[in-house]
């Protein structure tokens, strides 16, 4: 989940609700010993609020993780690196979930990686049309993917939302625990 991606107003770029990862949660992720989230925390970013926001953001996605998965499997995240380095301890993973919708880096890494297991979030848009991927997709064929539906209240924009809602870590971390799905 990287922040340079999600926590701009560029469009096409949206970050879960922490409800979604119970949908597959237990069952991705419940039978490994160690879990590590990616994220550029510190680069990447255009305003100088956002290093604080997405440490609460990725902070509480880990939270969220361990509680779901409990104290069997360690959840932690990984230290700041360069692109290069987290793309390939992405495509290095044997599970990998892509946290958010429209990441040219997640879909990358989707692609080149060697993963067993891929979880990729597949946009509700209107009328209930499935959006798969924003570039296109082609790692459909790829065996082990599995598309995780997010309706419109599962997932949170940006721009949706006033700046101030997003300097305030807490603030922004209340949009990603609401549960709005019916």
């Amino acid at each position: 989940m990287r922040c340079g991606d999600w926590l701009s107003p560029r469009p096409g770029h949206v970050l879960l609700r922490l409800p979604w990862f119970n949908r597959f949660g237990r069952a991705a992720l419940g039978d490994l010993d160690r879990v590590v989230i990616i994220s550029n925390r510190q680069t990447h970013v255009s305003a100088p609020w956002q290093p604080r926001t997405c440490n609460a953001l990725v902070g509480g996605v880990r939270d969220h993780l361990q509680h779901l998965l409990g104290p069997r499997t360690v959840v932690e995240v990984a230290e700041e690196a360069k692109i290069l380095v987290d793309l390939h301890c992405a495509v290095s993973a044997s599970v990998l979930v892509v946290a958010t919708w429209g990441s040219s880096f997640g879909h990358w890494a989707a692609m080149l990686g060697r993963a067993c297991v891929i979880v990729l979030p597949t946009l509700l848009g209107l009328e209930g049309h499935a959006i798969a991927a924003k570039h296109g997709e082609p790692i459909g064929w790829r065996r082990g993917l599995y598309y995780v539906p997010a309706a419109r209240d599962d997932w949170v924009r940006v721009a949706d939302y006033p700046p101030s809602v997003w300097s305030v870590p807490e603030r922004a971390l209340a949009l990603l625990r609401a549960n709005r799905s019916k």
